[in-house]
């Protein structure tokens, strides 16, 4: 079964890559915000930050635009890679007499291999879309903010164009996700925004590709991953055994129990949970003592005791926390705003993450960080 430390790891390349673009981004509007002329009478002044909007729009596509190859290839290796993968963990049917070979030269192998680059490269298409509509309407958002508190008297023009920079800091270039008709509509950052949409469409092949060998050696019965820190909704399912049929009278329906093909539920949004092919009667991978382990681990911090996904969950809060102030202090480089307070606030959430770190044991993921 494929570790879940893998799926974590897999989407740093491509993060990395959009969090340099919306760095980019964000200064380039907080230069033509800096830039603009905020005395011009309101019909003028709205004439002047409509052509700047466009102008930004088109530079949000342009920027994104030119990571689609980069974007594509990255994709074309992490899919093929998840197969191989697949295949590797696997390979223990072999030994049982299976013929996990008729399943790679089948049709449908095929089929669900180009069916999740498709689709994951779906995602990343509609993102450069909507984050350059989003971000064109919170440039004119920040715009409006600037004049207002000059037209009314409430700011200099230095002050304002500093708050409209630092507001748009604060929020960074936001891209939206659209899942159907039945599902929910993500609004979020773009590296959050691509981390999920590679780990999402990473793990929902891999799942399509292992229920394509169930079927291909008609195999009922399914082995979900486990691992600490599991949202959870998800720890209560996670290391079981399911059948995929529901007809079995040992194990639970597998689609009713971890939710499977829906945005919340197994191999859903962000979800790092996979499942693998499982025969009645063989080695499971998790042990129940192991599931207890997991799902009792615990961890002091500041005097508290919290879950391990507490934990992972306050993680998350003071690197998101990072990566808010890392780009208030190159908007306002960009804008030739004063940044002193972003640096120290900058100064003092590296500080609080030394202090996390050292007192939970908590491998510090620098990817997570960076922008």
């Amino acid at each position: 079964m494929i570790p879940t430390a893998y799926t974590s790891e897999i989407p740093d390349y491509l993060v990395e890559l959009y969090g340099e673009a919306e760095t980019e981004i964000l200064c380039d509007m907080a230069d033509r915000i800096s830039q603009m002329d905020f005395y011009l009478p309101a019909v003028q002044f709205q004439e002047q930050m409509l052509q700047q909007m466009g102008l930004s729009h088109d530079y949000i596509v342009e920027t994104l635009s030119q990571l689609t190859g980069k974007t594509r290839e990255e994709l074309e290796k992490l899919i093929s890679e998840a197969g191989a993968d697949v295949l590797k963990t696997n390979a223990y049917l072999a030994d049982l007499g299976y013929n996990l070979q008729s399943v790679t030269a089948s049709e449908v192998w095929r089929e669900r291999l180009a069916a999740g680059l498709s689709k994951t490269g779906w995602l990343f298409e509609n993102l450069t879309q909507t984050t350059a509509s989003v971000g064109a309407a919170q440039f004119r958002r920040a715009c409006d903010m600037a004049y207002m508190q000059i037209e009314t008297g409430a700011f200099s023009p230095d002050q304002a164009i500093a708050n409209a920079v630092r507001r748009l800091a604060k929020d960074g270039i936001r891209t939206v996700e659209y899942h159907g008709e039945t599902e929910t509509t993500h609004t979020d950052n773009v590296d959050v925004a691509v981390r999920r949409a590679v780990v999402t469409g990473v793990n929902q092949t891999t799942g399509e590709l292992n229920l394509a060998i169930n079927d291909e050696l008609g195999l009922d019965l399914v082995e979900v991953s486990a691992h600490e820190g599991a949202r959870p909704e998800h720890a209560v399912w996670q290391g079981g055994i399911y059948s995929l049929s529901g007809t079995s009278k040992k194990y639970p329906d597998f689609r009713k129990t971890t939710g499977y093909g829906t945005g919340a539920g197994l191999c859903g949004w962000n979800c790092r949970h996979t499942f693998a092919p499982y025969v009645d009667g063989a080695p499971r991978v998790w042990t129940r003592a192991e599931l207890q382990r997991l799902d009792s681990r615990t961890v002091d911090y500041n005097g508290e005791t919290l879950t391990y996904y507490e934990a992972t969950q306050e993680q998350r809060r003071i690197e998101r926390s990072i990566r808010r102030w890392k780009r208030e202090v190159e908007a306002c480089k960009a804008a030739d705003v004063p940044a002193a307070r972003a640096q120290e606030k900058l100064s003092a959430w590296y500080k609080k993450q030394a202090d996390f770190v050292e007192q939970t044991g908590f491998k510090r993921q620098y990817a997570r960080t960076r922008i």
